[in-house]
């Protein structure tokens, strides 16, 4: 009862990229990717001179870091 394993180049892992020769760097890639697309959601509150430095901080470290 000997089943074949299929081999893949990569795959996503709880939400992480993980590939065959064990490297970082499409996890990485990904990361920063899905960072810099939530800061572009938050740019108009992060660039906004209305909101005080401490209410951009708090943005920034709850959906950007987040995320990332």
């Amino acid at each position: 009862m000997c089943e074949e394993v299929k081999t893949v180049r990569g795959c996503c892992y709880f939400g992480d990229k993980v590939n065959a020769s064990g490297g970082c760097k499409a996890a990485v890639t990904a990361r920063t990717r899905v960072g810099w697309v939530k800061f572009k959601e938050c740019g108009e509150l992060l660039n906004s001179k209305t909101f005080s430095l401490q209410t951009k901080e708090m943005v920034y470290w709850s959906c950007v870091i987040s995320a990332m």
